[in-house]
């Protein structure tokens, strides 16, 4: 499966078109992976593969990286698909700070969700982050989705306390 915008391309990850070198520097450098829930996790190219492979093996989860420019800079996430309720949760990750404020994840969340509704036929894709994300906040805001609460300081981060984000959007084009 592959999806394409301009210059950005989501394409699931396996283990041929993974830039596994680089994707190790991403999740193991703190500027990159201060804002996701693997910010604590040591990563090696065997953890790596393995998760691929659990993705790749999951029928509830899609891993798609992200390429700019035909080079593999990114992932993105469909996960928790639920089937009965038709909804899951979109989260991505821009592994080089070259390419942060370039627009790539407000086109790449645009692919997710074009793969969500048209591909999976979903009702809605939800997402969170950070309120010290905003990057990411404007995003997904980009995208259409809107904002459906928060968890109040929820989140401590060098020593002081943020909100949680949720968002969702909701597939326009049916009913239920």
């Amino acid at each position: 499966m592959r999806l394409s915008n301009e210059n950005i391309t989501i394409e699931l990850l396996n283990l041929d078109n993974c830039d596994f070198k680089s994707y190790m520097k991403w999740m193991n450098n703190w500027d990159i992976v201060k804002y996701t829930s693997s910010k604590f996790r040591v990563y090696d190219i065997e953890s790596l593969h393995n998760y691929i492979n659990d993705m790749n093996n999951s029928k509830n989860d899609y891993l798609f990286g992200i390429f700019y420019k035909n080079k593999h800079i990114g992932n993105l996430k469909i996960g928790s698909i639920n089937y009965i309720n038709r909804n899951c949760y979109l989260g991505l990750i821009i592994g080089k700070k070259k390419y942060f404020g370039k627009g790539i994840a407000t086109k790449s969340i645009s692919l997710g969700v074009e793969f969500a509704f048209n591909y999976l036929g979903l009702f809605k894709v939800k997402s969170g982050m950070y309120e010290c994300n905003q990057s990411s906040y404007k995003a997904f805001l980009n995208n259409d989705f809107i904002e459906i609460g928060r968890y109040k300081k929820d989140f401590l981060f060098n020593s002081k306390r943020y909100d949680v984000i949720l968002l969702e959007k909701i597939n326009k084009t049916i009913e239920n």
